[in-house]
């Protein structure tokens, strides 16, 4: 978007449609059906299994993770729509930029803005995970009342900067991925014209904070594991910390790969298997949540089969482990630790 506000010349001659022939690919080569139904079908079933967990995530937000947690689930649900539904669709018809120019476009843009902020997001609650085990007093001054929010937003100043200060994404059915080369398949960017280095460097930041706060996280939790007492109520505070820890991990895995094939496709040439799995891991990066939540999160998966049971009208089982466990708590107004009851509920 960055050449169409600033140097409308420049954008009309690289993403200038008229100096090829799209059908000098046949439509049959361009043509990805079985892989472009298995996107439409893993969309649709991530929809549908995603939208209760996010009435459930509504419903808590009064957690910290539960806030992350309910951002990224909008994201998610808004952007399968593009590396899913679009994706198939596209690949199944045949589709490349020049199909339908400022459709695409408009797309990448919001491909740029969701990728940016989904990622964003995540960093932010791996970020989140290594207060809360780190210490009570940091957790309340960081996270304490409305300053959570703060932390949701912050990345969305790069999300909001990413789809109109830098290169567009496109998608291209030949390959049946998003490139930042409109013309990948019939014009080789050979002079990086279409490098998106923003993207790059950003990509590389995730690709390597993530694994590190995670890593961090692990190391806390466990040197505090072997300090507390060996209690029931420690065992499920420690037992929700990991489920959590699990849970994010398994997000974060797909950020990392997504993160790094698409880097590397900017400046070298791979195979069409690897740019498939690219995809792919783009793709589960924002469709891995609800199945994860419905598998490892009690909270939600009892909400959503509360919601199932009163649509349906059937009796469902729904199984709640609670304790209570003594919690500590920073109190501003004398700057120490205190101690409280609370209820600790798994997942």
């Amino acid at each position: 978007m960055d050449t169409y506000i600033y140097d409308r010349k420049a954008f009309e001659l690289h993403y200038n449609c008229s100096f090829y022939d799209v059908d000098s690919i046949p439509l049959e080569k361009r043509q990805h059906i079985v892989m472009g139904w298995a996107f439409i079908i893993l969309f649709s079933v991530t929809e549908i299994l995603y939208i209760p967990c996010l009435f459930s995530m509504w419903k808590h937000l009064e957690q910290n993770s539960y806030k992350f947690m309910f951002v990224l689930g909008v994201i998610d649900v808004f952007t399968v729509w593009i590396n899913g539904f679009f994706t198939g669709y596209f690949g199944i018809t045949g589709t490349v930029f020049c199909t339908h120019p400022t459709f695409i476009f408009i797309l990448g843009m919001i491909a740029n803005f969701s990728w940016a902020s989904e990622s964003g997001t995540t960093l932010m609650l791996a970020l989140n995970r290594c207060v809360e085990v780190l210490s009570p007093v940091w957790k309340a001054r960081l996270y304490g009342g409305k300053r959570c929010w703060f932390w949701v937003a912050l990345p969305f100043s790069y999300a909001i900067y990413s789809p109109f200060f830098t290169k567009t994404t496109a998608f291209s059915s030949i390959l049946m991925s998003w490139f930042f080369n409109p013309h990948v398949g019939y014009y080789e960017d050979t002079d990086g014209t279409y490098f998106n280095l923003a993207h790059t460097i950003y990509n590389w930041f995730i690709a390597i904070t993530l694994p590190s706060l995670y890593m961090t996280f692990f190391v806390l939790f466990t040197y505090k594991r072997l300090k507390m007492p060996d209690t029931s109520a420690t065992y499920r505070r420690n037992k929700a910390q990991m489920l959590i820890f699990l849970q994010v991990s398994i997000i974060t895995t797909a950020n990392l790969f997504a993160a790094s094939i698409f880097d590397y496709m900017q400046i070298a040439e791979i195979t069409p298997a690897i740019i498939y799995l690219g995809q792919f891991m783009w793709f589960f990066s924002h469709a891995t949540p609800p199945f994860i939540y419905w598998t490892l999160n009690k909270t939600i998966r009892n909400d959503c089969k509360r919601m199932l049971s009163r649509i349906t009208g059937l009796k469902i089982t729904v199984t709640v482990s609670t304790t209570t466990a003594k919690v500590s708590q920073f109190n501003r107004s004398t700057g120490r630790v205190t101690g409280s009851t609370s209820r600790v509920t798994d997942g």
